[in-house]
């Protein structure tokens, strides 16, 4: 039995018509010192011109002064400096211009020589300055999306510029839910020049009451948005399907993109009959922008029970039939976990710098969750050098101990690190932070935390739901931790060998976790994104007050990496 406690996830999108700023400094980055260039002076003498540099910024090429008496010279001028502006490389000298021919000829003597023209010599490029590394402040705050309606956050990632681009839902009053996607400055600021006001919302299915959820936003190598979640079928009360969509960096959506902006790709095409309809989870993007998702379906066979799924799409929204060619779907890989039958689950998924897949998820086996970390070839076939079959099914607790992985992230040594939540007794006790790492090839790693397992025990009920990787091998993990009776969102920092890091900053103290509390019922955190510069954390979630979903917000923390 899952023990999940699963989010509200009805659907919509609403444009949002006026947004609050949530201002914090962010201090502008110093300029570095210029580069200089330097310009080329040659005289030469008895009568001939001078050599000069050019100067691209300074001074310029070399002018002739005229001079008089026997032999007469001429001077070319010196080359200018090259200055570098904010600390980026000078630009190369221009050559200089030949000097003039020899001077006048002295009173009274013979004419002198003209001297040949001189070439310039072209300056050197200026070393350039050492640019300042951004200083980021600490922000945290709710940010509703609409001041009247309920939205949560789920997704969230940087794009190149360092904005910060928070995707989830919008409900209105009514019921009827709809994607959402905001842009906020690495301030926490709303980028009012992003769509309406910094927010923009889609109703993929236009309908009374839609259920439009988005977990993932990535941005394409071209600065597009594109954003994934789950959808109401058009004609299928019962059923939803995956909704892809994409949007220029301005916030408008690309109608060159799929069928008019939107890709929608029904897994199962049958009416449900278990409530197990196609679900997204999460999204990545391979090397050439290709759209990977992950998610559930409804098996594909005469079995009732759920199958996870990998599907592919192009970088423009069509489905890939390359990508898992043989399977009964072509450009979908469906998996029944070791054919047991049972429901399984995805929670996420990316794409390793060599091409190959990797999900995460779990099943339940006789009633007690396992981890499963399944991998693919990048041809969307299983890759048999990881446990074997590329299926990984993992009991780290016997039971009537459970374990789930919300999310894996590689180590740069190849290995695995999961987070999720777990118990080591049996059902009707709290469940804990879990995490485990595994080998390249599968195996557990029984090192990890010094014992195989970290386990992360606040209080009550405590949740990973997701994880990055730091670029020296430590781990975020975001969630959830419930000290008192009520839930909190929880940031937690694990060292490269699995312990908690003691060191994590001024604000956190030696504990290696933090909690915040939003002011409402219960809070949680389900999407972290690192900046370009590996700077600054963007972490999303929403806060609650109970079951009244009208008063849900969602939530930003931006987090100066310790």
């Amino acid at each position: 039995m899952t023990l999940m406690r699963k989010p509200w996830i009805r659907l919509s999108i609403l444009a949002c018509a006026a947004g609050a700023a949530y201002a914090c400094s962010d201090d502008p980055a110093s300029p570095g010192p210029p580069g200089t260039g330097t310009g080329g002076a040659a005289a030469t003498t008895g009568g001939s011109s001078t050599k000069s540099g050019g100067g691209p910024s300074g001074g310029s090429g070399g002018g002739a002064v005229a001079g008089a008496g026997t032999g007469g010279s001429s001077a070319g001028g010196s080359g200018g400096m090259n200055v570098a502006s904010g600390g980026q490389a000078g630009d190369s000298g221009s050559a200089g211009t030949g000097g003039a021919s020899g001077g006048s000829p002295a009173s009274g003597g013979s004419p002198a020589s003209g001297g040949a023209a001189g070439q310039g010599v072209a300056g050197t490029s200026g070393s350039g300055g050492q640019t300042a590394s951004p200083s980021y402040t600490e922000f945290s705050s709710p940010v509703p999306v609409s001041p009247t309606e309920a939205d949560r956050f789920f997704g969230v990632t940087f794009d190149p510029q360092g904005r910060v681009y928070a995707t989830g839902y919008v409900v209105g009053g009514n019921g009827d839910s709809r994607l959402a996607l905001v842009r906020f400055l690495s301030n926490g600021s709303l980028d009012t020049s992003f769509g309406t006001f910094g927010v923009v919302t889609l109703n993929a299915t236009v309908g009374a009451l839609t259920t439009d959820l988005a977990r993932a936003v990535k941005v394409q190598s071209d600065g597009n948005i594109v954003i994934a979640g789950t959808t109401q079928n058009a004609s299928v009360a019962t059923d939803t399907d995956i909704v892809v969509a994409r949007f220029t960096s301005a916030g408008v959506l690309d109608t060159t993109f799929g069928t008019l902006g939107m890709t929608i790709l029904d897994v199962n095409t049958a009416t449900p009959t278990t409530g197990s309809p196609d679900s997204l989870w999460d999204m990545a993007l391979d090397a050439t922008d290709r759209i990977v998702l992950f998610g559930t379906t409804e098996a594909l066979d005469i079995r009732t029970d759920r199958d996870r799924f990998v599907a592919r799409l192009s970088k423009d929204g069509v489905l890939d039939t390359s990508f898992a060619a043989a399977s009964s779907m072509p450009g979908v890989f469906t998996n029944d976990v070791d054919a047991l039958g049972f429901a399984d689950h995805i929670r996420g998924g990316f794409v390793q710098a060599d091409g190959k897949i990797l999900a995460s998820g779990y099943t339940p086996v006789v009633g007690n969750n396992e981890v499963v970390l399944v991998r693919l070839n990048s041809d969307g076939t299983p890759d048999v050098s990881f446990s074997g079959d590329g299926v990984l099914r993992s009991a780290v607790f016997a039971a009537p101990g459970m374990a789930e992985a919300y999310g894996a992230v590689r180590q740069s040594d190849g290995k695995y690190v999961t987070t999720g939540y777990g118990r080591e007794l049996a059902s009707g006790n709290p469940v804990d932070l879990v995490s485990f790492r595994y080998g390249a090839d599968g195996a557990h790693d029984t090192t990890w935390n010094g014992g195989g397992a970290l386990v992360h025990d606040v209080g009550g009920n405590d949740r990973g739901r997701n994880l990055l990787g730091l670029p020296d091998d430590r781990v975020v993990m975001v969630g959830t931790a419930t000290p008192v009776a009520s839930e909190d969102a929880m940031v937690v920092l694990v060292r490269s060998t699995g312990a908690l890091e003691s060191s994590f900053g001024a604000s956190f103290g030696t504990s290696g976790y933090r909690l915040f509390d939003f002011g409402g019922a219960d809070e949680e955190f389900y999407g972290v994104a690192l900046s370009p510069d590996k700077g600054l954390l963007a972490i999303v979630g929403y806060r609650s007050d109970g079951m009244d979903l009208n008063n849900d917000d969602a939530t930003l923390l931006l987090l100066p990496v310790p």
